[in-house]
């Protein structure tokens, strides 16, 4: 057959050179490679191996808040020195249901870190589509904002989660930014009720727990779950590895240049894989920033575009 012919044979006395065995390399802009090679870590390492590169640089920039790489490890290892202290251990699958937010990107890395999974749900999702998730994912943890919590309520009986994480937008949020937003949004979030299973993101940030150590996590285990659109039935979850996140991101991160001094606005949300992979993952690849848009509208993108990029 002609695959088991040699070079020689098809093409006697000619040297063959890549523009003619790989003619889509002709398509390639100046700076992208021919090949990558991927680190075979874990997802949270591979987030620090660019923290102790480009420490000093942006990392994310939500509303009039922003991170450095350094200060963004710092908040991913707090808040997983917090997880490990309330019993989150490897294996553990959180479910996390956040607007493109420092807090759900944080928990992001935080239960990479521990050996965990996370599975990413919409966090306008029904009470049904909740129950639905949590079983699906047999999510044990979860992660929403406070507004959401009546909804999770409803249901958590009826699944195996066994402690709700929950966050306010304001808590990453300077002080007139927290001011704003309760006068605004915030005066209409109903207030939670005293519960056992509940736990506050920002006083595990607070506190100050022993130092969770870094699991030990191959690159093919799975690190995320995100869910297809059911359009044929219900959804189906699909498992994505370590490797699968960083490959995708780091090819991301080379053909669109997310370098330090570069930015790319988030407007997909991060239960969606062009959100979580695109949209923040892949600008963590090689320094580049993620400016967090937690509810899109035309005329808030069309300013941040001016604004910030």
């Amino acid at each position: 057959m002609v695959e088991e012919m040699k070079k020689s044979e098809l093409f006697p006395g000619k040297v063959l050179n890549a523009a003619e065995t790989k003619p889509w390399l002709k398509a390639y802009p100046k700076g992208v490679p021919e090949h990558i090679d991927y680190p075979r870590v874990s997802l949270y390492e591979k987030l620090m191996q660019s923290v102790e590169k480009y420490a000093n640089e942006p990392a994310w920039d939500f509303s009039i808040a922003s991170a450095t790489y350094q200060q963004f490890g710092a908040d991913v290892d707090k808040f997983a020195d917090g997880l490990a202290a309330a019993g989150f251990k490897k294996g553990d699958i959180m479910t996390i249901s956040m607007p493109t937010s420092p807090q759900g990107i944080i928990a992001v890395y935080a239960v990479n870190k521990l050996g965990g999974i996370a599975s990413m749900i919409h966090p306008l999702s029904p009470p049904p589509q909740i129950k639905m998730y949590l079983n699906l994912s047999k999510s044990n943890w979860a992660l929403t904002l406070d507004a959401f919590y009546q909804n999770f309520n409803a249901v958590l009986k009826e699944t195996s989660v066994q402690k709700l994480i929950l966050a306010s937008i304001p808590d990453y949020l300077p002080g007139i930014g927290k001011l704003v937003f309760k006068l605004t949004k915030g005066r209409k979030i109903p207030k939670v009720p005293a519960d056992d299973r509940v736990i506050w993101m920002r006083d595990m940030m607070k506190g100050n727990p022993p130092k969770a150590s870094k699991a030990e996590m191959k690159p093919d285990d799975t690190a995320i779950i995100l869910y297809s659109g059911g359009t044929t039935g219900e959804p189906k979850g699909i498992e994505l590895t370590n490797m699968n996140m960083i490959s995708e991101g780091m090819q991301v991160s080379v053909w669109g240049n997310m370098v330090p001094g570069n930015s790319i606005l988030a407007i997909l949300p991060i239960f969606h894989g062009f959100g979580l992979g695109v949209c923040v993952n892949a600008a963590f690849m090689n320094g580049g920033k993620t400016i967090l848009i937690p509810q899109f509208t035309p005329e808030d993108v069309a300013k941040l575009i001016k604004k910030k990029t």
